[in-house]
């Protein structure tokens, strides 16, 4: 079975380190895991683990990725971001560059249409706040995914659901302190 994150951990992860931390979800195989932040620059966090794993958020928002296989390279989600923070409905284009088996990287330009939904409670370790669901469906002319994320007043993702390409699929992120 996959690991799964208990509140044990998340306690003593708080308790640990005054650091930002996440949790992070897998969805294809459930595995669940902490990472904590060990760079930051401006609003771009770097978490890692001690299997040399790391994520990029930008503000709540994956943008990158390194050592889990088929990996987000980079991203352009600046407008995309825009939309998503502002909690607006609108129409954006994001592209994803993923590295593939022969160590190439494959680039994909999506267009993404934005809706906003229902304020959200999100409680979770020492985040106990609400957002706005936002929901990005984005398609280029083989693909499509719905992201989903759930923005505060200030414009940082308390949660996340996120296609991170056809090796990792969805994955999850919510802060445990921000």
């Amino acid at each position: 079975a996959p690991p799964v994150v208990s509140s044990e951990q998340i306690n003593a992860v708080l308790s640990g380190s005054d650091k930002p931390a996440s949790i992070f979800v897998i969805e294809s195989s459930a595995a669940q895991f902490i990472m904590i932040e060990i760079e930051r620059n401006r609003q771009y966090q770097t978490f890692g683990s001690a299997a040399r794993q790391a994520i990029v958020l930008n503000r709540g928002k994956i943008v990158s990725t390194r050592g889990f296989g088929g990996d987000l390279m980079s991203s352009e989600e600046g407008a995309l971001m825009s939309l998503v923070r502002s909690k607006s409905v609108g129409t954006a284009t994001y592209v994803q560059r993923f590295l593939t088996s022969d160590n190439r990287t494959e680039t994909l330009v999506y267009e993404c249409k934005l809706d906003t939904g229902a304020q959200i409670p999100v409680v979770l370790g020492a985040v106990n706040s609400k957002g706005t669901l936002v929901t990005a469906h984005c398609s280029d002319t083989q693909d499509s995914f719905t992201n989903t994320y759930v923005v505060d007043n200030h414009g940082y993702i308390l949660s996340g659901r996120q296609w991170m390409g056809q090796t990792l699929g969805y994955m999850n992120v919510q802060p445990i302190r921000k």
